[in-house]
């Protein structure tokens, strides 16, 4: 809850006042919360957006790297909320109930896969390299017959790309405006979040 942050550092200047060694560190739900709550609305939560997909004033949603499945007490609720859209698209690595859901799931790198900024616990922006390349093990595409006898230059199973970059390009095809890069994108994150 909003207020538990602000409990817990009270209770941590109490002990601190106290002459007891103190100190507070927060542990997310998962990779990028911290980022994703900085820029999410707080007008809309999860139980929001299904009520709206039961009333039917929202017929799609778009789910990248996110599975409300993994968070959302009333699974059945959710569910049922997710069979009444007409469409539902999920971007994601990670094969989870939405993906198995999804009208259309379009896989997406993972963080290890590509380079990428996220917000840690602590609110610090932090870049990372990716340090591995996904594919298919050549022993899975040469039939048993090592090395392949028909060499490519790319590494087999790595079409995926990042979210962001599959999220670009379905704007940009959607979009009669002017393209934007992802270094604007950059720009205007942090000229809207100077955190």
């Amino acid at each position: 809850r909003r207020t538990t942050p602000e409990v817990a550092a009270d209770n941590a200047l109490l002990l601190r006042a106290s002459k007891e060694k103190t100190g507070l560190f927060y542990l997310m739900p998962g990779a990028n919360a911290f980022g994703a709550a900085l820029l999410s609305s707080e007008n809309r939560s999860l139980t929001q957006i299904i009520e709206a997909i039961e009333s039917g004033s929202t017929k799609a949603l778009v789910l990248v790297e996110s599975d409300p499945f993994s968070s959302f007490p009333d699974r059945r609720r959710l569910e049922q909320a997710i069979h009444q859209l007409d469409f539902l698209l999920v971007l994601d690595h990670i094969h989870s109930r939405s993906a198995q859901l999804a009208h259309i799931l379009l896989p997406t790198r993972s963080l290890f896969e590509t380079e990428s900024t996220f917000c840690n616990q602590e609110g610090r922006v932090q870049f990372s390299k990716p340090v591995y390349a996904g594919g298919i093990p050549i022993e899975q595409i040469s039939a048993g017959d090592h090395p392949p006898r028909v060499f490519r230059n790319d590494i087999p199973g790595n079409e995926p790309k990042p979210a962001s970059q599959v999220l670009k390009e379905l704007s940009d095809a959607m979009s009669s405006i002017s393209k934007i890069s992802i270094n604007d994108l950059c720009d205007w994150l942090a000229k809207e979040n100077p955190i």
